[in-house]
């Protein structure tokens, strides 16, 4: 089973998806997994481009103390500021083809090479904050387009509970599964391929309609696994 976890944009680039590596740690072996934070991604990739960009990473991985001081954090705070411009000036053009019927720019497009770089055979997108639906929505339809009925794909993530999944499953045809609450069941289960109505927590459609399978009881967890993403990337002064 390839089995790829991908969180879209648009999040903080200091923020370290902990979902993920919660994730990442039980998934089970046999599994050959991908982890993909976009959104730090694309926050290096634009941030390259700007002029000051050396002097925000010197200053991201000086000595201790040199974020604080305001030869150093100026160049960090400009640099975000300039980087945040033109990401959501790109999800502003991302919300519109989203509605004109997914015509990706080169942008977009550039998103879902690194979503689906491994040809996955199972696509979890897990979502923290309002401001990444649609790019989760964009990689789900996408993918779906690319990868076609072979694939599996869910949504989920601490975002879901603002949401009404069986909505989404009917305005997002490309999603498989909306996954509600702690998801590291559901994702174990989905990654041994079990059927859809077996994934606890999962809402799935059936003949009368979406339901919800019956979350599973909690039990102990394994720690998370950080390193299944790339924390040198993140803008944070210190290593995470």
């Amino acid at each position: 089973m390839r089995a790829t976890l991908v969180f879209p944009p648009l999040a903080s680039p200091t923020y370290v998806p902990l979902g993920l590596q919660h994730l990442a740690a039980v998934t089970p072996p046999g599994t050959t997994l991908t982890v993909v934070d976009t959104n730090v991604l694309v926050w290096n990739r634009v941030a390259s481009a700007d002029p000051e960009e050396p002097a925000r990473r010197a200053a991201l991985r000086g000595a201790s103390g040199a974020f604080y001081a305001p030869q150093g954090y100026g160049p960090i705070a400009a640099v975000r500021a300039r980087t945040e411009e033109v990401l959501r000036r790109e999800t502003a053009i991302l919300r519109r083809r989203l509605a004109e019927g997914l015509d990706l720019s080169t942008f977009a497009d550039r998103v879902l090479e690194d979503a689906l770089a491994s040809d996955p055979e199972l696509l979890g997108i897990s979502v923290l904050c309002l401001d990444q639906l649609p790019w989760a929505l964009v990689i789900a339809l996408a993918s779906r387009r690319r990868l076609g009925a072979r694939a599996r794909i869910v949504l989920g993530g601490a975002c879901i509970a603002a949401l009404h999944p069986a909505e989404l499953l009917a305005a997002v045809p490309a999603l498989d599964a909306v996954v509600t609450g702690p998801g590291e069941e559901a994702w174990r289960q989905l990654c041994l391929e079990a059927p859809l109505d077996a994934v606890p927590g999962a809402w799935v459609r059936t003949p009368e309609g979406a339901r919800q399978i019956p979350p599973s009881a909690a039990s102990p967890l394994p720690a998370a696994d950080p390193r299944v993403l790339p924390l040198d990337r993140y803008w944070n002064p210190e290593p995470v």
